[in-house]
């Protein structure tokens, strides 16, 4: 009777013991959730890229990569959608002028909105795909005269973002960036000249209010 009374209270002790885990588990997950769900923020993100220029056309042919700077800033409301807006920009060496024009660098400058969706796959760490629309611009200087060329920009990025604290988190991403340019050129060029393309390494920090 003794042993059966002693095995009971180990059993209940256990079950006591596993049934308060649990719950403080639930809790914990329940109060993250509430953390990401139940409040407003507004992200604002400072960082470097490493712009590569790639395709078949003038970039990914007579461009060098290069490093550059991006901010962007984003607001979700009680969502894990977010939408906001992006700046980026990198100036490149050429590689040939002859293929491009008496020019030595260019400088990219893409302005533009952007929405996406935050996946919380821990209280620390998320991974927010967006994608985007904006305007881009090619800024070119021959004998201290410069000239541009613009048009429209479309990019699709991927992010993680590991978070120190609720408020403070260090980023990495991958950007593919594509440019449709308004350029004028003969129509058997139109495929070389009027597309650029770049896939952009980032990495910076985020700060969440």
């Amino acid at each position: 009777m003794k042993y059966l009374t002693r095995n009971s209270l180990i059993l209940l002790s256990l079950l006591s013991f596993s049934l308060s885990w649990c719950q403080t588990e639930t809790s914990e997950s329940n109060e993250s959730n509430s953390f990401f769900k139940n409040e407003s923020f507004a992200n604002f993100k400072i960082g470097g890229d490493y712009a590569i220029p790639i395709g078949n056309t003038f970039t990914g042919d007579n461009l060098d990569s290069s490093a550059g700077f991006s901010f962007e800033v984003s607001f979700n409301l009680n969502s894990p959608i977010i939408f906001g807006f992006r700046h980026s920009n990198s100036t490149h060496d050429v590689k040939d002028k002859s293929l491009v024009g008496n020019y030595s660098t260019t400088h990219n400058r893409l302005n533009g909105l952007l929405i996406g969706y935050q996946f919380f796959t821990s209280s620390k760490i998320r991974f927010t795909p967006t994608i985007g629309v904006g305007k881009v611009s090619y800024r070119q200087s021959i004998n201290g005269n410069k000239f541009y060329d613009s048009g429209t920009a479309l990019w699709i990025n991927g992010e993680v973002s590991f978070h120190f604290t609720k408020w403070l988190a260090l980023y990495g991403n991958a950007t593919l960036q594509k440019d449709y340019l308004n350029m004028d050129v003969p129509s058997e060029l139109e495929d070389y000249f009027k597309y650029g393309q770049f896939l952009r390494l980032g990495l910076g920090i985020k700060f969440v209010i």
